[in-house]
């Protein structure tokens, strides 16, 4: 709250300077020179004040100005547009061969997004034990003790049983 007190303050007085430099010296100027008098000190006071609290409202206008308009970007995007983004970001497909122990995916995932489903049963890849992500391949690995991922995948994947679900990672083609 302090650094924002500051910045406003600084943006504030930068707009008051502005003020300043600019129209109160025209405006000393243009008294002085039209009505041939002396400016009274208590003036410049009533002036700078006057100054001070319009370089305020710039400086809230400024600011109000930009988070209207960043409230405003979200409305424009169109549901076509997050379509697209969608189809682009998440994949869901049906896997039906195992090489080895190895799935390949066609796009690399994001690690932590990629979920294995088999027979209703969602495995995640960052919690699964014998279960690992490497660029586009998830590598299966029975580890006793443990569900037999691999055994189940060879079976079930022949008969489209495997799904698997991820984020793209960027960048899109």
């Amino acid at each position: 709250m302090v650094a924002d007190f500051f910045t406003f303050t600084w943006a504030a007085v930068a707009n008051l300077v502005t003020l300043m430099s600019g129209m109160v010296a025209l405006a000393i100027e243009g008294i002085r020179r039209w009505k041939k008098m002396e400016v009274p000190n208590h003036w410049y006071a009533y002036l700078i004040v006057a100054c001070l609290f319009l370089g305020a409202f710039q400086a809230w206008r400024e600011e109000h100005h930009k988070v209207v308009n960043l409230s405003a970007k979200p409305s424009q995007i169109s549901n076509e547009q997050i379509e697209k983004f969608l189809e682009k970001t998440f994949v869901r497909e049906i896997v039906t061969q195992v090489h080895e122990n190895t799935l390949l995916l066609p796009y690399d995932p994001i690690p932590a997004s990629v979920h294995l489903i088999v027979n209703g049963i969602t495995y995640v890849a960052e919690t699964t034990p014998g279960m690992r992500v490497e660029g586009r391949k998830i590598i299966l690995e029975d580890i006793a003790g443990n569900v037999p991922l691999l055994k189940i995948a060879r079976e079930d994947a022949p008969k489209g049983g495997i799904v698997v679900e991820y984020r793209r990672a960027f960048p899109y083609d």
